[in-house]
Formats: structure tokens, C-alpha cells, sequence
């Protein structure tokens, strides 16, 4: 029986739980070498309000989304939003130190240099790439409305002005995903924070290992945990 066929029936019957995983996911960049440290990135899948000023309800959301794609929770990473609340800077909330580590998509697009610049080079506010892709792998589409909370410095607020953190009330700041070769901003308008939007997500440092398996052998990897749960299921 193939893989996708055996997946298929694990799937009707309800063992598998976890969605269907659309596009090729790759965990080790392929530019970066053995040792080098990095951190990715994706837009969730689903939305939510911004109607919370606790800044774990975000990174609970984007956790969860991670934990639930095979190749993202064997990483064993912590996923924090990168969005500002009232009391939490969206540039703290993601730990950005070391300041060494660089940024990729999902699919290894180099989506900002080193972390300390996500907020602060000079074209603040600003992906050096748009975010490919969401956390199955699947191609973000463009101009997509996502909750950030934060200013183009990663603050809640900015010169003293406050710049609409998530959870205030009223209207939060959001920004869009981008589309070819047009930056995608952290924010770029308000909107009433009961709207449902998406979230930009980015995992803890990451280190590439001695040895990095295929996306192929990932995939069947998983495919043989699930028979083998399948078969231990049937044993009871």
C-alpha cells in the first residue's frame, strides 16, 4: 500500500488529527552550513481577532499551528507572534538575540538578514522578502491583512505616540503580506480588532545538525510513524 494511500485511510478514520500538508516544507535552509544558526517564519493558516492584551493568547495561536505540521513540531521550537500588546514589544516577544541569526521562509527564502535588523536597518519596518509561504508550506497569497500591533521599530509605541497595540479596544494596527517584488510592511493601516486577520509567526534559534534528511525522507518518515499508530491501534 503507498503512503499517500495509507495516510488517506488513516486519515478517514480519524487517527490522524493534524491538516493536511499542502506544500513542500524545508527546515535547513540550503545556503546555510553545518552549525550555522537561523530562525524561520510563516503567516498562519487561520486568523483570529485581536481583541486579547494578553500576548500568550498570540503566541499560543501560532504555537499550535506549528505543533500541528510534523516537520515544524520535530524541530522542538518555541513559536512566538510578532506582534506588540500594551505590555509586551513585539521586538521583545520574539527574543531576537543573537543578533547573528538570519531569517527564512518555509520554503528557504531569505526573508530578513540577521534578527537584530528584522526592526532596525535601514528600511525599517520592512521584510527584505515577503513571508512565502503559511506553516503546511502553502504559497501566501498577496495582500493578505495581518495583525502586528506594532510599530515599523517593533514597539507599541513610537516618539511617545501609541501606535495601536493588539488588545487595546477599538482599532489595532495591522500590516499586509507582500506580492513579488513589493516589501510587505508591518503596518500599514488600522482595523476594528474584532476583524479576523492573520499573524506573522518566527521560531526560537534553530541550529542546522551534523546531518539534514531529505524532504522525502521526512515525509516518509512520518508516513511510517503513522501505520506503525495505526497498526498498534488495530492490536488493542
Amino acid at each position: 500500500m503507498g503512503c499517500y494511500k495509507a495516510l488517506g485511510i488513516l486519515f478517514a478514520m480519524g487517527a490522524i488529527s493534524s491538516s493536511v500538508y499542502a506544500g513542500t516544507i524545508d527546515t535547513f535552509p540550503p545556503s546555510l552550513a553545518l552549525g550555522d544558526t537561523y530562525r524561520l517564519v510563516f503567516v498562519t493558516s487561520a486568523t483570529t481577532d485581536a481583541t486579547s492584551s494578553d500576548i500568550g493568547t498570540y503566541n499560543a495561536f501560532v504555537q499550535d499551528l506549528a505543533n500541528a505540521v510534523p516537520q515544524l513540531s520535530a524541530l522542538s521550537a518555541t513559536w512566538t507572534a510578532i506582534v506588540s500588546t500594551l505590555a509586551v514589544n513585539a521586538v521583545d516577544n520574539i527574543s531576537w538575540l543573537p543578533a547573528s541569526d538570519e531569517i527564512y521562509g518555509l520554503d528557504g527564502t531569505l526573508v530578513s538578514g540577521p534578527s537584530s535588523l528584522l526592526f532596525y536597518d535601514s528600511n525599517d519596518g520592512f521584510f527584505a522578502a515577503p513571508i512565502p509561504t503559511d506553516e503546511t508550506g502553502t504559497p501566501v497569497a498577496a495582500n493578505l491583512v495581518v495583525w502586528t500591533g506594532t510599530s515599523r521599530v517593533g514597539t507599541n509605541t513610537i516618539n511617545g505616540c501609541c501606535t495601536a497595540p493588539l488588545g487595546i479596544g477599538g482599532s489595532s494596527f495591522g500590516g499586509v503580506t507582500g506580492s513579488n517584488n513589493v516589501y510587505a510592511t508591518w503596518v500599514s493601516h488600522g482595523d476594528t480588532d474584532t476583524e479576523e486577520h492573520f499573524v506573522f509567526a518566527i521560531s526560537s534559534e534553530l541550529t542546522v545538525p551534523e546531518t539534514v534528511p531529505e524532504p522525502g525522507t521526512i515525509g516518509m518518515m512520518a508516513c511510517g510513524i503513522a501505520v506503525l499508530g495505526l497498526a498498534l491501534r488495530r492490536s488493542l
